[in-house]
């Protein structure tokens, strides 16, 4: 019984296969592979394409978000650089790509006129049917070369670092010079503002403040001309803070009116690791339009090395005490050297 329903189930097969090869010989082997082909391409259609996506372009001024542009023209270029689509902002400011390619490499530029440098190499990608915004910051369009020299690498915690940077005016009218700090740097960085004439140069002292920052951190970001892209990265890490001492800490002394009394202050660097390169001093009190104070010279202070200041008392007044201080100064440190002159009169 068992032989007999295995050369059924086999003869079975057997008539299947036959009317496959007869199947096969009628339409032929090729129109087969066509036709599944075709049922690919059909799913791949209706179910694997990538779906357009919309691409939303905002188009603001650099620094000043509040600023939009309207009737810049936006274009949408594919990986080869081809426009595959161009529209222009409203009075909001934006602009929509619907049917944007999906699962392509694109890019946004934004040409806004005469105001503006035009914007280029804005990257986005989309999902199939997904969608993305965007926000394109626009440089004004002024022509200012930066030179900077020396930027720091340390700066002591709680502490500042100076850096020279010598701004060009290329163009012929005047432009906002304002300095401001990116990335870590956002609210460190102070600096004079104006505007700087055109066709003229000017060096400007930048400080970078490290705060509350401590021994071992590190601060990275970009300083820059504000509303333009122009400026110079720094990466700092946080040492110890520099200290001085000075000596005498107090003058005390007799003068007869008329006469000139002559000091000397040595600033001695007590720091481990920092240069003392912004030293500043200031004199206030009685003796503030008596005084001058001369520096040995305008090098930093390194660590454990001194520097002289020399003291100039014109003794102005009539008969009696004057009182007033010398105030040395660093971006943390802050040290006043008390004077107590007795002028005597006749």
């Amino acid at each position: 019984m068992g032989d007999e329903e295995g050369g059924d189930l086999k003869g079975k097969f057997g008539g299947l296969l036959e009317k496959a090869k007869e199947t096969v010989n009628r339409i032929g082997a090729k129109r087969i592979v066509v036709g599944a082909l075709l049922v690919v391409i059909l799913i791949w259609g209706v179910f694997l394409r990538p779906v357009p996506g919309k691409i939303s372009v905002s188009v603001v001024e650099l620094d000043n978000e509040e600023q939009v542009v309207s009737g810049a023209q936006v274009y949408l270029l594919n990986a080869d650089g081809k426009m595959v689509g161009s529209e222009v902002t409203d009075e909001a400011g934006r602009a929509e790509f619907r049917g944007a390619p999906a699962d392509a490499e694109l890019t946004i530029e934004v040409d806004a006129g005469a105001m503006y440098k035009t914007l280029r190499g804005m990257s986005v990608r989309l999902e199939s049917g997904g969608s993305s915004s965007l926000e394109a910051k626009m440089e004004r369009a002024t022509s200012l070369d930066l030179k900077v020299a020396n930027v720091p690498n340390t700066v002591g915690a709680g502490c500042g670092k100076s850096v020279a940077v010598e701004v060009t005016n290329l163009d012929e009218e005047p432009a906002d010079i304002e300095f401001i700090g990116g990335g870590e740097l956002e609210g460190r960085v102070f600096a004079p503002s104006e505007q700087l004439a055109g066709k003229t140069s000017k060096t400007y002292i930048v400080q970078i403040r490290a705060r509350n920052d401590k021994a071992g951190d590190s601060i990275s970001g970009m300083v820059r001309l504000k509303y333009t892209r122009k400026g110079f990265s720094v990466d700092m890490n946080v040492v110890e803070k520099s200290d001085f001492k000075l000596s005498p800490s107090t003058i005390k002394s007799n003068i007869n009116a008329g006469e000139t009394l002559k000091e000397y202050i040595t600033i001695t660097n007590t720091g481990k690791s920092e240069d003392i390169d912004d030293l500043s001093f200031t004199v206030a009190g009685d003796i503030k339009d008596w005084t001058t104070v001369t520096m040995t010279n305008n090098d930093p202070i390194r660590p454990k090395e001194e520097k002289i200041a020399t003291i100039n008392v014109d003794a102005g007044g009539s008969g009696g005490k004057y009182l007033g201080q010398i105030i040395f100064s660093t971006s943390c440190v802050t040290k006043p050297v008390p004077i107590e002159i007795a002028i005597k009169s006749g």
